[in-house]
């Protein structure tokens, strides 16, 4: 997932430090910087998301893995233990 973060630079004109002007584009630059910070967080949280269910992917295929080769170990050993138990009838 990318995110691009837009750069804008708006000029008001000559406004008084204080002015209902000035407090507006303040507080409008405001809610655009906290609009690009919740878009880089919610970036950030998909991101983890998308990581954890790969890591549980990857798991559940690392355990399925494991029990596939402990089931064909048991069933080898179980055939060993078979034959030397038939032998030692012999």
């Amino acid at each position: 997932m990318t995110v691009q973060v837009e750069q804008r630079s708006e000029s008001v004109g000559m406004v008084a430090l204080g002015s209902c002007e000035h407090l507006w584009a303040a507080y409008q630059n405001a809610i655009r910087d906290w609009e690009q910070a919740a878009a880089v967080e919610r970036a950030h949280y998909e991101m983890h998301r998308f990581a954890s269910d790969v890591w549980q992917q990857k798991r559940a295929e690392e355990e399925s893995t494991w029990r596939r080769s402990r089931e064909a170990y048991d069933a080898w050993r179980q055939a060993i233990d078979g034959e030397h138990s038939r032998q030692e009838v012999r």
